[in-house]
């Protein structure tokens, strides 16, 4: 099973924005990396949660038309989470 550290460290790097590349081998690798994220998401309430924190803080804001969930918002699901130690 991944740990919250781990899978937190891969929504990082995760390219959130994959589908509106012009190249079709880096929408492919973000479309294969998001189905490996949507399952490690659905191991545990923990893992949804961490999943849905990092989706906010990238999906929400001005250009949305939502109040934006900030970087300290999604560090305190983080600290919550215990993945700051």
């Amino acid at each position: 099973m991944t740990t919250l550290k781990e899978f937190d460290t891969r929504l990082g790097y995760h390219d959130w924005y994959y589908p509106m590349s012009d190249d079709h081998s880096v929408y492919c690798h973000g479309r294969d990396n998001a189905t490996e994220l949507e399952y490690i998401a659905k191991t545990s309430p923990e893992h949804l949660e961490l999943m849905t924190a990092w989706t906010k803080f990238h999906f929400t804001g001005e250009s949305f038309k939502t109040e934006k969930f900030t970087r300290e918002m999604l560090n305190e699901v983080r600290k919550r989470l215990n993945i700051f130690t």
